[in-house]
C-alpha cells in the first residue's frame, strides 16, 4: 500500500502504511524546509523593514506597501515559527494555515494594485497588469489551500479509523 492509498482507503489502510506516512510528516527534511523558510521569510522582512524606516521621502504609496509587505512577512514568520515550536504531529493542518496565509497574501496584493490602478491614473496600466498577476496568484493559492484542507480531511478520517480498529482489538 503507497501513502496515496492512505487517502484513496483510508478504512483498509494498515498501522505500517499510516506509520511511514506520519514518519514522513515529522522528517528532518521536512523540519529543515521549514527552518529554512523561516529564515528566508525572517530575513526578507528585515531587510523590508529596514528600508521602510531608513529610507527619506518616500511616496505615501511606497510606504504603505513597504508595510503592508512587512506584515505578510511577519505573519509567515511568525507562521514557520509556529510550526517548528511544535512538538507532535499538525496531521497537515500547517498546509490549511499556509494557504489560507497565501490567500491573504495574494488577496491584499491584488486589492491593493486595483486600488493603485483605480486611484493613480498614471500608474493605471501597470496597477492593472499586477491585479491581474494578482488575482492569477489568488486562484493558485485558493487551488493549494482545497487540496490541503482536503488532504487535512483525509488524514483526519484516516486517524479516526485506525483508532477505531485498535479500539476493536
Amino acid at each position: 500500500m503507497t501513502p496515496t492509498d492512505l487517502f484513496a482507503a483510508p478504512q483498509s489502510a494498515t498501522a505500517e502504511a499510516a506509520q511511514r506516512r506520519l514518519a514522513h510528516e515529522l522528517s528532518q527534511g521536512s523540519r529543515t524546509g521549514s527552518l529554512l523558510l523561516f529564515l528566508s521569510s525572517s530575513l526578507a522582512t528585515i531587510a523590508l523593514l529596514s528600508l521602510w524606516l531608513t529610507e527619506e521621502g518616500l511616496p505615501l504609496r511606497t510606504r504603505i506597501a513597504f508595510g503592508v509587505l512587512t506584515a505578510i512577512g511577519i505573519a509567515w514568520s511568525l507562521f514557520f515559527g509556529w510550526v517548528l515550536t511544535r512538538r507532535q504531529l499538525l496531521f497537515a493542518y500547517h498546509r490549511v494555515v499556509a494557504g489560507r496565509l497565501a490567500v491573504a497574501a495574494c488577496s491584499l496584493f491584488t486589492g491593493g494594485a486595483l486600488v493603485l490602478a483605480i486611484l493613480q491614473p498614471e500608474i493605471q496600466p501597470a496597477g492593472l497588469l499586477a491585479a491581474t498577476l494578482g488575482g492569477a496568484m489568488v486562484g493558485a493559492a485558493v487551488f493549494i489551500l482545497r487540496a490541503a484542507d482536503r488532504r487535512h480531511r483525509d488524514l483526519l478520517t484516516l486517524r479516526t479509523s485506525l483508532e477505531a480498529a485498535l479500539g476493536r482489538r
